[in-house]
């Protein structure tokens, strides 16, 4: 049997045996450029800022560095406020490099959502938190309220 691959996602903390092998992601890129270049690669933006960067604007000249040295996509890490994605995309549109998909998971557990986004910096909006919440140990409502609200949330 034989696999063939033809895309990767590249993250700076891709790593090997406990050790990272490169210390920031457009350099990840270029390795992977130079030794697969038949591969499309996506790189990951932040909308609400990576939580290492010192401010917006250096993250997304971070994300350009990216973008320039070869990633053919960017996806978003996750977010909840549409507000901060659509400031997010005019930036990067004004860099003029393009955004890709959106990263919006839908929140079917409330500890756990709380988890990943203290991992990842992001924020869920005042409103959708206090009902999630209010639900408390209800875990189907949790689930409802949830998976429901990408559907639910209108554009700013």
């Amino acid at each position: 049997m034989s696999w063939h691959c033809g895309a990767t996602a590249a993250g700076r903390n891709d790593v090997s045996a406990g050790r990272r092998w490169v210390g920031h992601a457009n350099e990840l890129v270029a390795l992977v450029r130079r030794e697969f270049p038949q591969f499309s690669i996506a790189v990951q933006a932040y909308p609400e800022k990576h939580r290492e960067a010192p401010s917006p604007e250096v993250d997304l000249e971070n994300l350009k560095r990216k973008v320039d040295t070869g990633a053919d996509a960017v996806i978003t890490q996750l977010f909840y406020n549409n507000a901060d994605f659509l400031r997010f995309r005019t930036a990067v549109r004004q860099l003029a490099s393009g955004a890709g998909g959106a990263g919006h998971a839908a929140v079917t557990n409330f500890s756990q959502i709380q988890r990943i986004t203290s991992m990842c910096g992001a924020k869920l909006p005042a409103e959708f938190f206090r009902d999630l919440e209010a639900a408390g140990d209800d875990t189907q409502a949790q689930f409802d309220m949830g998976s429901s609200s990408p559907r639910g949330r209108r554009r700013p």
